[in-house]
């Protein structure tokens, strides 16, 4: 059996080995079990390897991969010892890591003789490992998971890793770039880059970096700290990138013998570019950066635009360049304490460019304001003959520093065509004593154009880590059901995430009129996540989720008031009203609706006020019986006689209600300037009843109608009418309610009586030799209408008890009659007051 690249082969069998009587074989010929470009083979308990050939041999592997044996091995038949060489490649002891800690979970292991992992693998719990780790795949390390190896951790070639989480090792070695996240922690003694690889720090990283090879780089979008006395941050050979926002600090103090700076380049056979586009501040005697003597062709290091470099008290320059770098600063360094320096030039023969076209600092307005700033500092110092100081156009240097200097050294030339400014309280000069080089003070002499900063590598892709085997699952679309005895539904499950769609139905409501209610234990189980988004099925009611001490969640439901949650001023009242009288009816049940606009219908439905067609219906009728009266034919005498039958459209009224109607009329002369109408109808009534969620309908019936009038003629066209009417309604009608899942019709007898007495003045002029005839009238009317209280039945707990009513009125009645002799005949009334629409 073999494994390649990160495969895993297991022998839970048997494998025999023979050979051919007399056949000699080679080593490595004959293999039971072989490991081979990081691969794992495991023969396992119940597995066994026979040996039965001389040049047989149980295992073969290379460097890069392991063997795991837990079976037997047998030689020609017998047990054989381990020492055998028939083992051929010997078996690990070390502790395979098949998977680390779910989200929650922890987990402590030790082994002496290590441990390593094989394939991807993802850490989102606690695992710590007292031993050194060996990483073949990918390490993630997830957000909020802590990995700690009290040991060394190796990261062979066939490994990776991702930090997310807080991860701490005494070393870590690796030959494949590394990525610490934005919310990483990494701490380690020192971590170990070989060949051509990549550290991103977008986190926190704590400890000090080494490697050796011209194509290492670090990217630092994050915050980097070495905190061992004496120690760099960065040793030996790299491209360093410290980008924009990213920080470079020393918690350490320098040391004698120590490298006491946090930038050491040691790399002597090539210069290596440096960019910082962040902050680095070096304190307690460190330098930021430093570098050895290297190529005779110099490589720029940059401190750009955006980049500050702070020192203070550094024991060595600043900036400790040596041969083979020049400087260029576009951005900000400012320096403190005796004797510092804070840009200092190879010592060497060979060409240098030390540029300011940034702003350079010596010493600080508030080291000078609280005296920190310390004596005998320079700006700029070149230590060669072939040195370039250029302090260029842009560039400015203030000298804040007593008795210090903008530069100083020794230089081939000092090109000074910006400003320097000297904001010392005494001592301090543009030259320090020594000084030599031409001194090129605005005289014409080009400024040295600093090139464009190298840019960082990129990241490129990398593969999404192991599931979290503790992963909470998304509930959705999940109602927990409730009952009237106060039980509910419990579902139990771990790692469990409750979503924003999760409600409580407000079953519990049939049960109980309290308006506090807890469903207890309506999510069983651990790791529940999400309490806060459960909600209520009603907008009646608040569902509040909790953990308690099991880790279950229970929901405590409290009722809001109906008049808090009703937005309509219409239904203010009869919220008011049901929420002083809050029971556990089914009037109440089925107020428990889903949105603010359902429970604005229902208090409408359930108050009654949507009930208007009846009353309604019963003017329209009274008015249809005006209108039949005057129509009447006269039969003899003065008596007239109308009748209109069910089936006739005029005989129609809403909600598919129709009538048969009888109206009699005998008008008596009492003189010649004087007569006497009376009037009499009736109306039975047949209707389906309502038609419309809220309102009622005609569902039969019956109505009368009452008339008496008298009307006295003077001389000139001049009359005075008197009338006095009088409507009884007697009508049976239902009211629908329908909201939600409620479907009730309530039924009543409901009677309404209607009186009006009317008086008015009226003179007739005749026009066009009496062909056209203008009546004028002026009056009043008194009316009153009073509506009998009435309860309903059929509804159960909505059924009604209205109160009667009344309305009395007066209106002025005003307007002009048309008459043509022709016969036809045109009518324009006024009425001023209140009066009900017909």
């Amino acid at each position: 059996m073999m494994a390649l690249s990160g495969g895993t082969a297991v022998n839970q069998g048997t494998i025999t080995l023979t050979a051919d009587e007399g056949v000699t074989g080679e080593e490595n010929q004959l293999v039971g079990m072989a490991a081979l470009n990081g691969g794992t083979v495991v023969n396992d308990t119940t597995g066994t390897i026979n040996i039965d050939a001389d040049y047989g041999q149980a295992f073969l592997s290379d460097s890069n991969s392991y063997i795991i044996n837990n079976g037997a091995i047998n030689l020609n038949g017998s047990p054989m010892d381990e020492n055998d060489p028939h083992m051929g490649s010997m078996p690990t002891d070390k502790i395979w890591i098949r998977s680390l800690p779910g989200s929650g979970d922890s987990d402590s292991q030790t082994s002496e003789a290590g441990f390593f992992t094989t394939g991807a693998l993802a850490n989102y719990g606690n695992e710590t490992l007292n031993g050194d780790l060996d990483v073949s795949g990918w390490l993630y390390n997830e957000a909020g998971a802590t990995l700690t190896v009290n040991g060394d951790m190796a990261i062979n070639n066939a490994g990776n890793m991702e930090n997310h989480g807080t991860m701490h090792a005494d070393t870590i070695t690796t030959y494949h770039s590394l990525f610490n996240r934005a919310d990483g922690s990494l701490t380690t003694d020192l971590l170990t880059l070989n060949g051509d690889i990549t550290l991103f720090n977008e986190g926190s990283f704590t400890g000090s970096i080494a490697g050796n090879s011209y194509a290492q780089e670090v990217v630092n979008t994050g915050n980097m700290t070495v905190a061992e006395d004496g120690k760099s941050l960065i040793n030996g050979s790299f491209a360093f990138y410290n980008q924009e926002g990213a920080t470079l600090t020393n918690s350490g103090s320098a040391v004698e013998g120590g490298e006491n700076t946090i930038i050491n380049m040691t790399r002597t056979s090539s210069s290596i570019a440096q960019v910082n586009s962040g902050t680095i501040t070096a304190t307690n005697g460190y330098s930021a950066i430093t570098t050895a003597n290297a190529s005779n062709s110099p490589m720029w290091i940059w401190n750009t635009e955006t980049g500050v470099i702070n020192g203070i008290n550094p024991d060595a320059p600043l900036i400790n360049l040596s041969r083979g770098y020049s400087f260029g600063n576009e951005g900000t360094i400012n320096v403190q304490g005796d004797n510092a320096v804070a840009i200092s030039g190879g010592t060497s023969s060979y060409i240098i460019d030390l540029v300011n076209s940034g702003t350079i600092n010596v010493g600080t307005e508030q080291g000078q304001i609280d005296g920190t700033n310390g004596t005998g500092l320079i700006g700029i110092k070149g230590n060669g003959n072939a040195t370039t100081i250029n302090n260029t156009a842009d560039g400015v240097i203030n000298v804040y520093a007593n008795d210090s200097y903008a530069f100083g050294g020794q230089s081939k030339t000092i090109i000074n065509n910006g400003e320097v400014n000297l904001l010392c309280d005494t001592g301090c000069g543009i030259y320090a004593p020594g000084t030599t080089g031409t001194q090129d003070d605005h005289n014409g002499t080009a400024d040295i154009v600093i090139p464009d900063a190298i840019v960082a590598p990129t990241q490129g892709d990398i593969p999404a880590p192991p599931a979290d085997p503790n992963a909470p699952q998304m509930l959705s679309n999940y109602i927990v059901g409730t009952n009237a005895d106060g039980s509910s539904g419990t579902l139990k499950a771990n790692n469990l995430m409750i979503g924003d769609d999760v409600k409580v139905n407000t079953g519990f409501t049939a049960g109980t009129a309290e308006t506090t209610v807890v469903v207890d234990n309506a999510f069983t189980g651990s790791n529940i996540q999400g309490a806060d988004n459960i909600t209520s099925t009603s907008v009646v009611w608040n569902a509040q989720g909790s953990t308690d001490g099991d880790g279950n969640v229970d929901i405590t439901m409290t009722k809001n008031a109906y008049a808090d949650v009703a937005t309509e001023s219409s239904v203010s009242d009869v919220a008011q009203a049901l929420d002083a009288g809050y029971t556990n009816n089914e009037l109440y049940n089925s107020l428990n609706v889903g949105t603010t606009a359902e429970l604005n219908n229902a208090l409408k439905q359930v108050s009654g006020s949507q009930a208007n067609t009846v009353f309604r219906e019963a003017r329209v009728l009274s008015n249809r019986f005006t209108m039949l009266a005057d129509a009447a034919p006269q039969v003899k005498d003065g008596l007239a006689f109308n009748v209109m039958a069910k089936g006739d459209p005029r005989a129609e009224l809403g909600n598919d209600t129709q009538y048969d109607m009888l109206a009699l009329r005998q008008t008596l002369d009492l003189t010649a300037s004087q007569n006497l109408t009376l009037e009499y109808g009736i109306a039975r009534l047949d209707g389906d009843g309502s038609q419309k969620a809220g309102d009622n309908g005609v569902t039969g019936g019956y109505s009368q109608f009452f008339g008496l009038k008298h009307s006295m003629t003077f001389n000139e066209g001049l009359a005075w009418n008197n009338s006095l009417r009088y409507d009884v309604h007697n009508l049976d009608s239902s009211r629908s309610v329908a909201y939600g899942d409620v479907n009730k019709v309530a039924d009543s007898d409901a009677r309404q009586q209607y009186m009006e007495f009317r008086s008015e003045g009226a003179k007739t002029f005749n026009l066009m030799d009496d062909a056209l005839k203008i009546t004028p009238y002026a009056g009043v009317k008194l009316r009153h209408t009073l509506e009998e209280g009435y309860k309903e039945r059929s509804a159960g707990d909505f059924n009604l008890s209205m109160n009667s009513g009344s309305e009395t009125a007066v209106d002025s009645v005003l307007g002009p009659e048309n008459g043509l002799r022709r016969g036809k005949r045109l009518e324009r009334k006024r009425h001023a007051g209140r009066r009900p629409e017909p």
